[in-house]
């Protein structure tokens, strides 16, 4: 019975710290920014914020289209990429024609294919915490 006692005890106290662990790490993302699904990206000072996508599987193919209120369209090309997050770096938010987009919101979309059908693509915004 003692044995079973002092199970339960240290049972209690490794709870008790991971608790502690998980705000303790909870607490130091307080600030930060985090990519999370969404659907908006912003420009703003010909500087976009962060965004990306998450994939389920492979994709043979992947395009992100970036779209304004007024209905222009911006598509980037990513070409093969593997499951899990992909982040969306160093990408100059400019037209097809080289023309820096105008400040404000857009509405990102994700298109990604495996052995030509359609894969689950899921975007993602900045957010911060």
């Amino acid at each position: 019975m003692q044995c079973i006692g002092q199970l339960n005890t240290s049972l209690s106290s490794l709870a008790t710290q991971l608790s502690a662990g998980q705000q303790t790490q909870a607490a130091l993302l307080i600030g930060s920014n985090v990519l999370a699904p969404g659907s908006s990206v912003t420009v703003s000072s010909g500087a976009s914020s962060s965004f990306g996508v998450q994939l389920a599987n492979d994709v043979s193919d992947l395009q992100i289209v970036v779209q304004n209120a007024s209905g222009q369209i911006v598509t980037l090309d990513l070409g093969a990429q593997g499951a899990g997050v992909v982040p969306v770096t160093g990408w100059k938010p400019v037209d097809s024609k080289g023309n820096t987009l105008a400040d404000g919101s857009y509405t990102i979309t994700a298109q990604g294919t495996i052995n030509g059908q359609q894969a689950t693509a899921t975007t993602l915004s900045a957010s911060q915490v």
